[in-house]
């Protein structure tokens, strides 16, 4: 072979069985009957497992049902389930679950049998717990000692009117603290200072 030219291609023999391509696959005795047979069985075996789990799950659905249904021989301490609600709030803020723990804090609490509606100031708050609503459930439950109690979320009209009366504008902080500490309007006035936007 010289230098620069390309090495031959070796030639690839391909062996195959007598009498062609498969003829060494065994026919069935039964000429290919007893394949759809097995086929039904497989169906069958199929829409038998398929049904189970339906079962199953309407199974669990009825549990899931029953579990949240309003219990009408239930009463419970708002106290206690308020202090409870406190503190699952602290241990989430300890748990670096700031933003969730402060909203606990601040929620308002209202308890109807075995249902615990805890209202909060906006949607976005109600969005962040209801992400976490099954470890709230899980803690409050356990903190609270009420095993049998469901929660519902609800956006709080009058908790949402406090919220959005925060001043927002630099003219409207200075009238608000001014308005809780009255020095601050006399160091106003002594400095003759004011806002200018």
């Amino acid at each position: 072979m010289a230098a620069g030219e390309p090495a031959p291609i070796a030639a690839v023999q391909v062996h195959t069985p007598k009498g062609g391509v498969g003829s060494d696959v065994p026919k069935p005795a039964n000429g290919g009957g007893s394949s759809l047979k097995s086929l039904d069985a497989l169906a069958e075996r199929f829409a038998r497992e398929k049904a189970e789990k339906k079962a199953q799950t309407n199974n669990v659905e009825e549990d899931v049902a029953r579990s949240y249904a309003l219990n009408t021989g239930i009463v419970l301490d708002a106290e206690k389930l308020a202090t409870a609600l406190k503190k699952v709030g602290e241990d989430w803020k300890q748990a670096n679950k700031f933003t969730l723990g402060s909203i606990l804090i601040n929620a308002g609490l209202r308890i109807q049998h075995n249902k615990v509606v805890i209202a909060v100031t906006s949607e976005v708050e109600q969005g962040m717990l209801e992400k976490d609503r099954s470890d709230l459930l899980g803690r409050l439950r356990e903190v609270s000692g009420y095993a049998d109690i469901f929660l519902e979320l609800e956006v709080d009209a009058a908790l949402s009117a406090q919220q959005d009366m925060r001043p927002y504008t630099l003219e409207e902080k200075l009238k608000a603290m001014s308005q809780a500490n009255p020095a601050l309007r006399k160091l106003q006035e002594i400095f003759k200072t004011r806002i200018v936007q």
